[in-house]
């Protein structure tokens, strides 16, 4: 491992966020969805009256008939009076990619299917609140191809990207407006669309001022070479103000894309997905950043590094920070000074605060054991996530799963240890480090004081699950100091305090 002296700022920046670490984001075991899903989960939706819609790939959800869409009681128990004939068949590949809940609470449904409730519905319908079809919703023939987002207007329009090539018969190459009623805005129109193959529209947003930002992957629209990211103007032409002069989105390695983006109320541009470049210059977080509305990177938001794989989903918090899920393992913290990166494990969920920095705060421990597609916040702050896991901390969850911060005190029955523990604290002479898991390279352990110099450094053997190993600090002056541990695939931060 490198030796690097932290400078005064960054450390003291560690420290304010390491001593507030007193809560863990655990699994809600108050929400109990019984066996789950017999597939993935790709999108989730809360409606006002709490209740929770899942959609996915088209295998039922175990012991009920539905197929693609579920609805949820606030408990986790299965909703059947939510439509219970509905099913999406006769596609030889069917799941819903979107949801989009309108005020009125009907819900809008994009993905892959030819039929609902055995009526044609090509990848998109309208139900109402109760599951059942919405007749007022004329769709024609549909969506040639998967519609994988949707974003509503104020005027009620709705917005839709995917693969296709038309709509209700109509070009419309990956991207299209609908009206109200289902069929297609001619005043919308974006001419040859985006036309390189293959090319795949994974995330539409709409501005106040009905301006749609476009994402997934891409390189040409209309005839114009852009980047996996662009601005439409509300008639469907290419915002030329937005990137000007830009390549857009890009970055290094297979399978590019922007997967999402988000707005705030402050009118900056969060975008995720797998990239690391924008305009060429590779200076970007790692598959998540910010931009401002002209699409110029924001420079208030931390470059600290970024995740080790996909992000695939987003959520903004009321307090402004920003939840994250996707493939990804750890997260980049970055030494701009010395340029000395290191991994701090998150397991494919973690939370940046409104600055781009990694909050420490919020820790997901073991997390899931696999792939975490999308997430939806309730009003009470519980997080829904959803995707290919089967279980979340070693507790069984098909699937579908809900979070919640506790307090971080051992009193949860069903509460997991950090994998590296270090007691007691404050310590004299000696501490214990307790690992939860099992490590078969060796350690390095480093204490470093509040001037940022290393003051300690502990080569310590690979651990047994649940084994101990003491640690002499006789040699070490009396003080605050802050330790890191290196497993070498992540990076354990805590504060000491040397009696």
């Amino acid at each position: 491992m490198k030796q690097v002296k932290y400078p005064l700022l960054f450390l003291i920046t560690i420290i304010l966020n390491t001593n507030s670490i007193a809560q863990i984001l655990e699994l809600d075991t108050t929400f109990d969805p019984g066996v789950g899903f017999n597939s993935y989960v790709k999108t989730c939706a809360i409606q006002a009256n709490g209740k929770i819609l899942v959609g996915g790939a088209a295998l039922p959800y175990v012991g009920y008939q539905h197929q693609g869409l579920a609805r949820f009681n606030a408990d986790g128990s299965f909703d059947s009076t939510f439509s219970s004939s509905l099913s999406f068949t006769d596609a030889s590949y069917n799941y819903v990619a979107c949801l989009v809940i309108q005020p009125d609470q009907k819900i809008i449904v994009g993905g892959t299917f030819l039929k609902v409730e055995g009526i044609s519905k090509s990848c998109i319908v309208r139900l109402n609140s109760n599951g059942t079809i919405d007749t007022t919703f004329n769709t024609g023939l549909g969506a040639n191809g998967t519609v994988s987002d949707a974003a509503l207007q104020l005027d009620g329009k709705l917005v839709i990207g995917g693969n296709f090539t038309t709509y209700d018969g109509i070009s419309r190459n990956r991207i299209a407006r609908i009206n109200s009623n289902g069929t297609i805005d001619t005043t919308f129109n974006p001419g040859n669309g985006f036309q390189n193959n293959p090319t795949f529209i994974y995330a539409v947003a709409i501005q106040p001022d009905n301006k749609i930002l476009v994402g997934g992957t891409f390189h040409i629209f209309n005839g114009d070479t852009i980047n996996n990211l662009i601005r439409l103007n509300s008639n469907g032409s290419l915002d030329t103000t937005f990137n000007q002069g830009g390549s857009g989105i890009t970055g290094t390695g297979a399978n590019v894309a922007v997967r999402k983006i988000v707005l705030n109320e402050n009118d900056k541009i969060y975008i995720v997905g797998r990239f690391n470049e924008l305009n060429d210059s590779i200076y970007t977080n790692k598959n998540i950043t910010r931009l401002n509305l002209d699409g110029s990177l924001d420079t208030t938001f931390s470059n600290s590094g970024g995740t080790d794989n996909d992000v695939f989903d987003m959520a903004l918090q009321p307090n402004g920070k920003i939840v994250i899920v996707g493939e990804f393992n750890n997260y980049y913290a970055i030494d701009t000074i010395n340029f000395y990166q290191y991994p701090i494990a998150r397991e494919k969920i973690a939370r940046l605060n409104n600055d781009g920095s990694l909050d420490l705060t919020f820790d997901p421990v073991y997390g899931p054991n696999n792939l975490i597609r999308t997430i939806a916040l309730q009003d009470d702050e519980k997080i829904i996530i959803g995707g290919s896991f089967l279980s979340y901390s070693g507790i069984t969850r098909n699937r579908i799963a809900r979070l919640v911060m506790v307090d971080n005190t051992g009193l949860n029955s069903n509460k997991i240890e950090r994998a590296i523990q270090i007691f007691p604290n404050p310590a004299s002479d000696k501490i214990t480090i307790l690992s939860t898991k099992r490590f078969n390279n060796q350690l390095v352990m480093n204490f470093y004081d509040l001037t940022g110099r290393l003051g300690l450094s502990v080569n310590l053997n690979g651990f047994e699950a649940d084994t101990k190993q003491t640690v002499d600090l006789s040699t070490l002056p009396k003080g605050i100091y802050i330790v890191e541990v290196n497993t070498m695939t992540s990076l354990t931060i805590e504060k000491l305090i040397k009696n």
